[in-house]
């Protein structure tokens, strides 16, 4: 990761766990690093152990990532369909055709996402 996007390692962090209050303790370091990071967004499946209140108290909100691909998808067509066919091109064991790439997608839970990219296919 720390090669893929420079300066993305979040240290300085752990000061912070104990004083948030969140249903799931175990996910407390997550919205640390979000407050330390000065992020926007914590993207997760797991919205629901992630109190909004608590959140807005940082100015940080979940987004479900089947949202934030599709408006990455939406903002970025171009640099996305790119990054998307690359990453489908990585894939040789086993490699895989642009509908079963796509399937696992929908699979890994991001149906607007495909709903957004199958229009891009020829591309991919």
């Amino acid at each position: 990761m720390n090669a893929a996007v420079p300066d993305s390692l979040v240290t300085g962090y752990e000061d912070l766990i104990d004083s948030l209050q969140l249903s799931d303790p175990d996910d407390r370091h997550v919205l640390a690093v979000a407050i330390r990071a000065d992020a926007d967004a914590i993207i997760t499946f797991n919205q629901r152990d992630f109190d909004e209140a608590e959140l807005a108290k940082y100015d940080v909100y979940t987004e479900h990532p089947d949202e934030f691909v599709s408006n990455m998808i939406a903002l970025y067509t171009p640099r996305v369909i790119s990054v998307v066919r690359e990453m489908r091109g990585r894939l040789r064991n086993p490699p895989k055709s642009v509908d079963e790439f796509l399937n696992t997608l929908h699979q890994q839970g991001l149906p607007q996402a495909v709903g957004r990219l199958t229009a891009f296919a020829d591309s991919l």
